[in-house]
């Protein structure tokens, strides 16, 4: 987690926020907060989650090394992440076009850097996101 007033007074060249190695990717972005209430919820593209506690997430001031949130196998990586409050409804659109609502309390909990469990089979993970109270309202 790097703090957003790490970012202020940026110049016209830009200001680097992470720092990449040789063959690290980026696979998610999100905002959150490391209060005990808060969790993050990653995905990876071959239907695996894992859900942590937001406070589990180093927070910088200045850029740094990322940190593996979750564990992924060699032909697999992450490809969402979501903040959120516990009991909350996760959108996550799948390769094929269809939405599956996961709610969070379905995903393991853990430690970072752990594998998660499988919240989808037979297709590929494409996009994450939580629910908006609209959205869950409309379906009521």
């Amino acid at each position: 987690v790097l703090q957003l007033a790490g970012l202020a007074d940026v110049k016209r060249n830009g200001k680097r926020a992470i720092k990449l190695r040789d063959g690290d990717e980026l696979g998610a972005v999100t905002t959150t907060a490391p209060d005990k209430d808060k969790e993050v919820s990653i995905f990876s593209s071959d239907g695996s989650a894992l859900r942590i506690r937001a406070k589990e997430i180093p927070v910088r001031d200045t850029p740094a090394v990322g940190v593996a949130l979750l564990g992924v196998r060699e032909q697999d990586a992450a490809v969402g992440a979501v903040a959120h409050s516990r009991n909350t409804t996760i959108k996550v659109t799948l390769q094929s076009g269809k939405v599956k609502e996961i709610r969070s309390d379905e995903i393991v909990g853990g430690h970072r850097a752990l594998k998660g469990n499988k919240v989808v089979s037979k297709d590929q993970i494409k996009k994450v996101e939580v629910m908006t109270q609209l959205e869950l309202f409309n379906q009521g």
